[in-house]
């Protein structure tokens, strides 16, 4: 028998989780990748707890290496770890080079790329997928049903005289097949005017025991599920023990209980009898006298046909060309949707030829026995073909196989035909805490390789939602009653060719293909009038040109597709959600961008916010109601086992004299080292690795190579890296208002030690400032290091030393001044917070330094932030990205975020000359502004470097070529928003007699 393939496996060195793989030198060994280098989301630490069998090594994979991975969970360059189909209880970490692609997995609304170094991104429109079938049932001569149940490609023989080869049927379209299950874990129900997910089905069984009798045991719920299958369910042929108590009280079909027999038997049938299901919103507009109901569904509801579960594979008979799904899998248990159809299609007269050239006939041969349907299928192979739109607006058909998921960091400034962007430029006189965007359009088509996209402005719109970018939540703000969008926009109006980075897609209009979402539509629409109808809930399939969403009602009798503006749409779920359950993940110490996730928040409703691919209810009478656990990796201080840990007294004191003998640590101008070299600081260790090329030292400011000033403030008249200045904290000081509190004499002494490294020890380019009158804070202002994003660009950071310090790390927070375009680097996020181990804001490990009592200093943090965040490519300190630097499929979107951060750095100068920073308007007008010899200049450095980066792009011809600031060529895109920045800073430069 043949391999069920009838397209040749791809040779790749690309691969993501769930593609299906066979090795080169094995053929019928099909595996399911489960790990790779490149996609963080399956990076957990010590994987093998994971399994319930020992994950093994291929020969050519060194030991230490295979140790670490075992450590790390991140599986070395060229590797991954896949689980092997046909051999159960085994997974292998095996390089690359030893495996062909089979299948991939690509779903409808997911983003995807031809190539790794590709700019445009597509997003997938449609779904065609053809299964490779093998029956699971075969009569023996006496008339008795087998299974089989070894899962395996060439395991599949079987004795007497059916022929196992027309019991293979190839390239079956998925639309023909329905799963054995109808009701699926994780799944979306619709019951009364409430939607929920399932989180357990409960099925009762049919069994046949080996001495030929069948009964439906008794309480099925304290059956043990097997472990091998894919749904982690009973299915047709499932082989199980039965405790004898279920079997005495069971209901008996053929024979009857017998003490003495083997409770040893296999599945011949299953029925649904109770879910459990968590209820996660309502319908807008319901009664809201209705209660929730109960989280137990029973058989009874479930054969009232009151519970719906949603459908994505359904699709309206009048149009099957827009939003096909499948949701079928390798080794689920599929049956024909029409099996009599199937038996005339399929009755062995047409010839399907494999990859090899070698030819099989399907022969489907319906059958029953003991009055069960024996027709049960496993899906051994899938071939899946899409359709994709991409962002300039060409569409393509393709096999899965040549294509690539788009997983990298989400690009605030990308976007898509037909979603809808609003200009930066706000509307004037608008209430603090209101975005009133002047314009709002909807996007024609993109040119993703120049940043530039074609929108059409809409007419007559007056959108207003919340600005709630200071929460960290970018752009999720609620929509105000009495928006209105202008959708639809009319054709017969212009189309304006515009800088990507001049516009946004707001998250509370950031829809996509795939999103579930619920209607609150207007009262002509005649939609969400009554429960029973359960139109109230849907699929957004189709994004027209016009802004409007097409979505598809897929819980009604006959399905059918509707267009709203998306005013009348809610967001509940996305589309890459995993509905299939929740695993443990970490908070969103990974600088994952919620904006996706914004939405309309009606009074009295409940409403679903999407962090990681896990769902936060948030129900009336309570703030967030989150079912995933709370972070248990936080550093203890009390830990025993921490070397750097205090006695209690130090616990109850904040500072031990005996135990943190400051007194004998020496700054630098102690040792008699040179206080400007930074690396001989506390060297922090690597929170984050933006160039695994080579080791990272903290850089400093050195001589530009067109202006040869420096920052360290040695000239006469320049400010003082460090001061104590006599005036109170600034109402801008984010901690201003915390509860002052007296110093203890100890942590006052530790304060001055503090005072004392900073004054002695700053690099180039930090300065900082506390108070007379409150010492526990401290303002600091960074200057971005050259041939950076961040060159001559000021940063400032507020920190606090609060009553647990030094037991605990210092309050910090990141002034950004992006004005809701995004954040400036992976680590500083928009609300403030500054992801870095020292801080307690990220994990630490054997890269990541935790706050150490007794030896991180204030220092250190800075020289961290110095080295290890404003660096050259940020794009690599996304959380896990590290391991990614200089592999082809982060080449492009590492340029990308280059490009993005040195335009809104160039904002951060001009913010900081415009807006005064109280205790800085010293040092700022002595770095950028101060015209006498020996200032750093740094204003007309930024304008000299941003003349260079025009320069080499208008010379470059559309070529990639190397420029300052860590940048690539820029792109058309980017040059509109380089020269208008120009000309601001050029505005701001002081004139003098000369000039």
């Amino acid at each position: 028998m043949g391999l069920p393939y009838t397209v040749e496996p791809v040779e790749t060195d690309l691969f993501y989780p769930d593609d299906l793989v066979i090795r080169k030198d094995f053929p019928s060994a099909l595996g399911v990748v489960d790990r790779t280098t490149g996609d963080v989301n399956t990076q957990t630490p010590n994987p093998q707890l994971e399994y319930d069998h020992a994950i093994t090594r291929h020969k050519d994979i060194p030991q230490p290496k295979f140790s670490r991975f075992l450590k790390d969970g991140i599986p070395p360059q060229s590797t991954v770890l896949v689980e092997w189909v046909n051999s159960p209880g085994s997974s292998e970490l095996i390089p690359c080079k030893h495996l062909l692609l089979i299948h991939r997995e690509i779903m409808f609304g997911d983003r995807v790329k031809k190539s790794p170094e590709d700019t445009m991104t597509g997003t997938v429109v449609n779904t065609a997928v053809k299964c490779s079938l093998a029956r699971k049932t075969w009569i023996d001569p006496e008339g008795t049903v087998q299974f089989f149940s070894v899962p395996g490609f060439l395991t599949l023989s079987a004795p007497g005289p059916l022929q196992i080869g027309h019991e293979i049927a190839l390239d079956v379209p998925s639309e023909e097949l329905i799963s054995m299950h109808h009701w699926h874990e994780g799944s979306l129900v619709l019951f009364q005017d409430f939607l929920g997910r399932i989180e357990q089905v409960v099925d009762q069984i049919t069994v046949r025991l080996q001495n030929g009798t069948v009964v439906v045991p008794d309480r099925p719920s304290e059956i043990v599920t097997p472990q091998n299958t894919p749904l982690g369910r009973f299915e047709i042929g499932s082989h199980i023990q039965v405790h004898k108590t279920n079997l005495r009280r069971g209901k008996w079909i053929v024979g009857a209980y017998d003490p003495n027999a083997a409770p040893r038997g296999t599945v011949i049938g299953h029925q649904t009898v109770e879910l459990r299901v968590i209820w996660i919103s309502r319908r807008i507009h319901g009664p809201s006298y209705r209660p929730e109901p109960p989280s137990l569904i029973g058989l009874r509801d479930l054969e009232s046909g009151l519970v719906r579960q949603y459908d994505r594979t359904r699709y309206p008979k009048n149009n099957s060309n827009v939003g096909r799904n499948t949701e079928l899998w390798m080794g689920y248990c599929v049956r024909f949707n029409d099996e009599a159809a199937a038996a005339l299609k399929y009755d062995g007269s047409k010839i399907t030829k494999r990859f090899d050239g070698s030819e099989h006939r399907n022969h489907i041969v319906p059958r029953t026995h003991s009055g069960f349907n024996m027709n049960i299928y496993e899906i051994k192979s899938l071939t899946s073909t899409v359709t994709v739109q991409w962002q300039d607006l060409s569409t393509s058909t393709l096999r899965s196989t040549e294509l690539i998921p788009e997983n990298n960091i989400d690009d605030t400034n990308d976007t898509f035909p037909g979603e809808i962007v609003v200009s930066n430029e706000y509307k004037k006189d608008t209430d603090p805490g209101i975005v009133e965007p002047s314009r709002v359009g909807v996007v024609q088509s993109v040119d993703n390789a120049e940043r530039l996209a074609r929108v059409r402005w809409a007419v007559g719109a007056s959108l207003k939602y919340m600005d709630v970018s200071d929460t960290g939540d970018l752009y999720t703000g609620n929509v105000l009653p009495g928006s209105t969008t202008g959708i639809p926009v009319s054709d017969s109006l212009p189309v304006e060719n515009i800088s990507l980075y001049d516009v946004r897609s707001p998250g509370v209009f950031a829809k996509r293909r795939g999103d579930f979402v619920i209607l609150h539509p207007p009262p002509e629409s005649g939609l969400n009038q009554s429960e029973e109808l359960m139109d109230w809930f849907g699929e957004i399939v189709d994004i027209k040109l016009d802004g409007m969403l097409v979505v598809r009602l897929g819980a009604l009798e006959e399905v059918r597709d509707v267009e709203l503006a998306p005013e009348f749409v809610m967001f509940v779920i996305p589309s890459d959600m995993n509905l299939s359950g929740i695993e443990p993940g970490l908070d969103d110490e990974d600088g994952s961008d919620d904006s996706h996730l914004g939405d309309t928040i009606m009074s009295g409703e409940w409403h679903d916010v999407d962090g990681l691919g896990y769902i936060i209810s948030i129900r009336p009478g309570l703030i967030f109601d989150s079912i995933f656990p709370p972070n248990s990796d936080e550093d203890d201080p009390d830990d025993p086992d921490d070397e750097w840990s205090t006695e209690e007294s130090d616990l109850e004191t904040g500072y031990d004299d005996d135990v943190m003998d400051w007194d004998s640590v020496n700054t630098e101008s102690e040792r008699g080292v040179d206080a400007s070299e930074p690396s001989t600081v506390n060297p922090p260790a690597n929170d984050v690795q933006p160039d695994a090329a080579k080791p990272m030292e903290p850089p400093s400011l050195e001589e530009d190579h067109t202006m040869g000033e420096t920052l360290t403030p040695t000239v006469e008249g320049a400010p003082a890296a460090f001061e104590v200045l006599e005036s109170p904290p600034p109402d801008s000081h984010f901690y201003v208002s915390n509860a002052d509190f007296k110093l203890s004499t100890q942590l006052m002494r530790r304060v001055a030690k503090e005072h004392r490294i900073l004054q002695s020890s700053l690099p180039e380019g930090i300065f900082v400032r506390t108070y007379e009158s409150r010492l526990d804070l401290l303002r600091v202002l960074i200057v971005g290091p050259l041939d950076t994003p961040y060159e001559f660009a000021p940063f400032l950071i507020d920190f606090c030393l609060t009553p647990q310090y030094p037991q605990e790390s210092p309050l910090a927070y990141f002034h950004s001044w992006t004005n809701g375009t995004g954040p400036v680097n992976p680590n500083m996020y928009e609300n403030g917070k500054i992801c870095l181990s020292l801080l307690g804001t990220w994990h630490a490990d054997e890269r990541n330094e935790s706050w150490s009592p007794a030896r991180s200093t204030v220092l250190q943090i800075l020289v961290s932030i110095l080295g290890l965040v404003l660096v050259k490519e940020p794009f690599y300190n996304e959380a896990g990205y590290e391991v990614r630097a200089g592999s082809a499929d982060a080449v492009v979107p590492s340029a990308r975020y280059s490009e993005a951060t040195y335009l809104k750095s160039r904002k951060f100068i001009t913010h900081a000359l415009r807006n005064p920073i109280p205790g800085f308007e010293d040092v700022v007008n002595w770095l950028y502004l101060d015209r006498r010899e020996g200032a750093p200049r740094l204003l007309d450095r930024a304008i000299a470097a941003a003349k260079e980066i025009i320069e080499v792009g208008e010379r470059s011809g559309g070529a990639e070529v190397k420029t300052r600031g860590g940048l690539t060529r820029v792109t058309k895109g980017g040059m509109v928003i380089l020269q208008r920045e120009l000309a601001g800073l050029e505005a701001l430069r002081p004139t003098t007699a000369e000039e």
